[in-house]
């Protein structure tokens, strides 16, 4: 389908993109380390220091489809001797890719890829570094209009259903 007729030589019309950076001061951190292989211990950290960025980028091609990419980083660091904290359950890295379909005008499917980096000792043998994949279906009712067919006067709010699978590939990981 052809993208809206208003758009028509303006490349960059549909492009959404978002970035944000963070930093929290964290003070009797628990942290989670392995001191044998397959074995952990909760060890309290005095003051540590967790930031990061995050970015997204989604596009949108015409009305029915629409794809997205996203990165992230972080660093969580001790700060009395400015070593880093491995793993955690927080990744070093991530991304994800996006495709958003359109079926009709309220229902709308959805795959995302995602990757991650857990930074986990060798020994933690982590299931990291390959892509999983989900899948969602989105249902969103078209909102019912007053008399005059003015969509800012809509009788109602709609509510929106969706249907999320998580690992759609069952695919091995964890950190």
């Amino acid at each position: 389908r052809e993208r809206n007729p208003a758009n028509r030589g303006k490349p960059l019309a549909g492009l959404w993109a978002k970035a944000g950076l963070y930093r929290a001061e964290v003070e009797d951190l628990v942290s989670v380390q392995m001191i044998a292989p397959w074995t952990y211990q909760a060890q309290n950290v005095d003051k540590t220091r967790r930031q990061g960025i995050e970015t997204e980028l989604k596009y949108t091609l015409n009305d029915n489809l629409g794809i997205s990419a996203g990165f992230e980083v972080n660093r969580v660091q001790d700060r009395l001797t400015d070593a880093l904290i491995r793993g955690n359950g927080v990744p070093r890295t991530a991304s994800h890719i996006g495709l958003d379909y359109k079926l009709e005008k309220t229902l709308q499917v959805g795959l995302l890829g995602n990757y991650r980096f857990w930074d986990e000792p060798p020994a933690s043998e982590a299931k990291d570094r390959r892509f999983t994949w989900d899948a969602r279906i989105t249902y969103l009712p078209v909102p019912r209009t007053g008399q005059t067919g003015d969509l800012t006067k809509t009788t109602n709010k709609p509510v929106s259903a969706f249907l999320n699978i998580i690992n759609l590939f069952n695919q091995e990981y964890y950190y």
